[in-house]
Parts: structure tokens; C-alpha cells; sequence
């Protein structure tokens, strides 16, 4: 893809330092592997939310994905073709109708913008349409400033942004022939925030702006979120103690601890880092999930190792971050996305001697009591 269009989705803020723990906490940790003894059987599936998926891996919301024709449809097949489930953002490219139709295993996740009327009214087109469950991501703080830049980006393609994007796009032709195969261009706004009766919904910068002018969630509002979807409902974006405690008792059915992959408040700490603590504190009562830092099998291992019911994994449409920009791993919906969540699936997951012991070397990482050594793969 063009070198500004993917630059415009590598993820991190300010000097990335969140966006390079998340990674680099994972490689603290270790498996110390039993020689025998190992379980006869293994199996991967669990669920998220009342879903039963075939391993604990599901693709977390990611927000404009127009890079690619298909966009979000693309990824939720992906998904769908590995037995698992696809969280939809509510400034996905693509409508909630549209998703659900490829996979039907969806969640719904939506920010805390507009008013509870606005709130409502997307939350009933989302059961409407056949979402299995609420996600409701709060820990957005829209950080803008990337030490390494940000390209700009337009609100909508017209001749003007066209021509001035041209000498990118010629440059990346199979991208162009994507688009051109549809008879279409990137489609920049949010139909899942369109009013009844609209088409179309708003330029995602219209959505950026309805979010920086409602006034912060109380805690009052997420239960009041929770009750209104009346089903499974997941908080995003957890990363303390006493938030995930809080959470619990307003009636949520899941937390995601999550530093909104290293894309928002520089410096805070990355997720498998707060996830043992988190886990200690709730685990038993509600479903505890991550993300942020995922990039393989054992990464995973490690995660459900601390306590963890899953890992959703917010960067597999985009590619890994340490790819040149412009040959990341193709667009959404690219075999290479199956192939992700193949990686996921096999290596330690199904290795015998990969139950995950005490990390080699922890550095305030440690394994949950009674969760480690009695781990297996059905969780």
C-alpha cells in the first residue's frame, strides 16, 4: 500500500515507548517445559462471551479499514474461516449488516460518543443486525503527536487529495488495481454512525469530532451502557486494579486489559505487564482478556499463563510493525491474515512439552498461583 496509508496505520504515539513494551514485555518471559508428563489430549476452544471459538484468539475492532475495497468484510471472513470471532469498530469502513452477514460471530464495539439517544439507537441497529455482544472502548484519548511523524490524511477522496496522493499510488499499482477491480475509491466514513435514514454516515473526521465534544463517561454511564445492551458486554481498555474491580461491580461481563495497542497515553504499561494482577483480582468473576503485543502463538501461551481467558489481537489486518512502510503484510483480507491465524493456532499451542512453567526471567512478570502449572489448552 502507499507509504502515507500505511504509515497513517502503524500504530504508537509520542516517543512509542508503550508501543514498544507492549512487544518487548513478552520476551521476559519464558516457558520452562517438563521433559514428560505431558497432556495426552490438547484442544484450543473456549469462548468470549457466550461465542464458542476454536482458540482463544479473536480479532479485536480496528477502525478504518479502507485500505482495502473489502475492508472490515475481509477480515471477519478471515476470522470466520479460522473459527473465531471478529469485534467490529463503530468507525469501521464497513456496516455492522454487512459483517455480521460474513461472519456471524461478531462483536460490536462502539466509543463513548454522541448522546444516549445516539448511543441507543446504534446499539439497537447492532442487535438488530445480529452483533453476539457489546464492546465499549474508553480509554481513548485521541494522542495524536508520533515522534516519527504522521502523514496527513484527507477527509474524503476527492481530485484535489487524489492528484496529490498520485505519486504514492502509482507507485503501489496492485494496491490501485484492488479498487479498480470494484470500481470504487477509499470510502472515508463511518456508516455504522449514520442516522436513521441515512445513506451514508459521517467522514471519519466528523466522528473524531462528535467524540471530542461529548463529555466524558462516569461510571454511572458504563452501567447504564451495560443495562441498555441487556447481553454480554465487555470494557476495553482496562489497565489498573481498582478500574477492573470497579468494572466488575457495575456488571460487566468481560475486560479487556488493554493499552489501546500502544496508541494512546505514552508510557502507560504494557498489558501482559498489569494482566497478572488484573486477573488475580476478577478472574474469577468475570472473563479477563488482552491485547496488545500479540504477535505470536506463544505470546498467547504466555497471556492465558498469566491469567488470561484470551488474547484479542487488534494489529493482525494491519502487519507487523517492523515492516518497511509500504510492503506490510498486503490489505485486509490477504491470505497472509489466515496465515496469522494460523501461527496462532499451531506452533506452542499444540506443542506437548509448551505448558508454560515460572517465566525464565520474570522482571515483575509472574505466573498466576494455581493458574500456570494446572493450564491446559481447553481453558
Amino acid at each position: 500500500m502507499p507509504k502515507s496509508v500505511y504509515g497513517a496505520l502503524v500504530a504508537g504515539s509520542e516517543r512509542g515507548q508503550s508501543l514498544t513494551d507492549n512487544e518487548a514485555a513478552f520476551t521476559e518471559l519464558g516457558p520452562a517445559p517438563h521433559v514428560a508428563g505431558h497432556l495426552p489430549d490438547r484442544a484450543m476452544a473456549t469462548s468470549v462471551l457466550g461465542v464458542d471459538i476454536s482458540l482463544p484468539v479473536i480479532m479485536s475492532p480496528t477502525g478504518v479499514q479502507a485500505v482495502h475495497p473489502d475492508g472490515e468484510v475481509a477480515v471477519a471472513r478471515a476470522a470466520a474461516a479460522g473459527g473465531t470471532a471478529i469485534g467490529l469498530s463503530n468507525f469501521a469502513s464497513r456496516s455492522v449488516e454487512d459483517v455480521v452477514e460474513a461472519n456471524p460471530n461478531t462483536f460490536f464495539q462502539m466509543y463513548w460518543t454522541g448522546d444516549r439517544d445516539v448511543m441507543v439507537q446504534r446499539m439497537a441497529r447492532a442487535r438488530a443486525a445480529g452483533a453476539k455482544g457489546l464492546i465499549a472502548t474508553l480509554d481513548w484519548s485521541f494522542s495524536m503527536g508520533r515522534d516519527w511523524g504522521s502523514p496527513e490524511i484527507p477527509e474524503k477522496i476527492d481530485f484535489a487529495s487524489a492528484l496529490k496522493l498520485a505519486p504514492e499510488v502509482v507507485r503501489r499499482p496492485r494496491w490501485a488495481w484492488e479498487f479498480a477491480k470494484e470500481g470504487n475509491i477509499p470510502d472515508l466514513t463511518a456508516p455504522n454512525l449514520a442516522a436513521p435514514g441515512e445513506d451514508k454516515g459521517p467522514t471519519f473526521f466528523a466522528a473524531y469530532y462528535e467524540w471530542m465534544t461529548t463529555t466524558p463517561p462516569t461510571r454511572e454511564d458504563v452501567e447504564w451502557m451495560a443495562k441498555e445492551w441487556g447481553g454480554p458486554f465487555m470494557l476495553k481498555g482496562v489497565c489498573r486494579i481498582d478500574d477492573a474491580k470497579r468494572a466488575r461491580d457495575l456488571g460487566v461481563s468481560a475486560i479487556s486489559v488493554s493499552n489501546h495497542g500502544g496508541n494512546n497515553l505514552d508510557g502507560t504499561p504494557a498489558p501482559i505487564r498489569v494482566l497478572p494482577g488484573i486477573a488475580d483480582a476478577v478472574g474469577d468473576d468475570i472473563e479477563v482478556l488482552m491485547d496488545g503485543g500479540i504477535r505470536r502463538g506463544s505470546d498467547v501461551v504466555k497471556a492465558l499463563a498469566l491469567g488470561a481467558r484470551g488474547d484479542d489481537r487488534p494489529r493482525l489486518p494491519v502487519g507487523p510493525r517492523r515492516q518497511r512502510p509500504g510492503r506490510g503484510r498486503k490489505c485486509p483480507g490477504h491470505p497472509a491474515q489466515r496465515h496469522r491465524l494460523r501461527s496462532a493456532r499451531h506452533g506452542p499451542l499444540l506443542d506437548r512439552r509448551a505448558q508454560p512453567g515460572r517465566p525464565r526471567h520474570s522482571r515483575g512478570l509472574r505466573p498466576q498461583a494455581g493458574r500456570v502449572g494446572s493450564l491446559s489448552w481447553a481453558c
